[in-house]
């Protein structure tokens, strides 16, 4: 190899490496890797994980000094969601899977303000944005939650108990979100027959 196996390690790893990669181009026992090579060269700070949230992920990757710009720092991936993205879309660019970037990314930046949804809580067509760029009165929000209505709704009369039930949000918040677009107009309160009602007033 012509140098120091840690040196040789760190310079292979100038580009991304799994822990295979790196037991592979040594020729050694996985286990015997991680335990002789890459930890130390982890904590040294000699070699950076590329997915430092989840250090123990199947994904985990390995650079030196100079791969750093492949490590998905908060900053990145809040850079990443300056346009709205889904949870697949943000695994994708983190390299894990869709259940496990909701886990140890979207959450914990939902719950510290960072991330923003763009629609309601529970939605299956949910996508997060960096909270700094989601627009002032929920705009975003509003027009999502506006275009699913049409979907469920357009045609028919709906309760209030239908919006709490089909998009998981509480009592308050439906509340709140129906008497937004009851003063814009675009939802009315109504009765049909023997029941009190919203419908939608523009057309599908």
């Amino acid at each position: 190899m012509g140098m120091p196996v840690n040196d040789a390690v760190v310079k292979f790893c100038e580009t991304p490496k799994s822990r295979k990669e790196i037991a592979a181009f040594l020729g050694e026992n996985l286990t015997h890797v991680i335990a002789r090579y890459i930890n130390p060269l982890i904590e040294s700070e000699r070699m950076f994980y590329t997915i430092p949230h989840i250090p123990q992920t199947p994904h985990q990757r390995f650079v030196n000094e100079s791969g750093k710009r492949y490590i998905k720092t908060e900053e990145v991936i809040l850079e990443f969601c300056r346009v709205p993205r889904s949870s697949l879309a943000l695994g994708k660019f983190i390299n894990i899977d869709k259940t496990s970037a909701l886990k140890n990314y979207i959450t914990p930046f939902l719950e510290s303000g960072k991330l923003s949804r763009i629609a309601p809580e529970g939605s299956s067509h949910q996508k997060y944005i960096n909270a700094e760029m989601h627009p002032p009165e929920d705009t975003l929000f509003i027009a999502e939650f506006k275009n699913q209505m049409r979907q469920k709704y357009c045609g028919r009369i709906f309760m209030i108990e239908d919006i709490i039930a089909d998009f998981g949000v509480t009592l308050a918040c439906a509340y709140r979100r129906i008497g937004r677009l009851v003063k814009r107009g675009w939802l009315s309160y109504e009765r049909r027959g023997k029941a009190y009602g919203y419908t939608i007033k523009e057309k599908k």
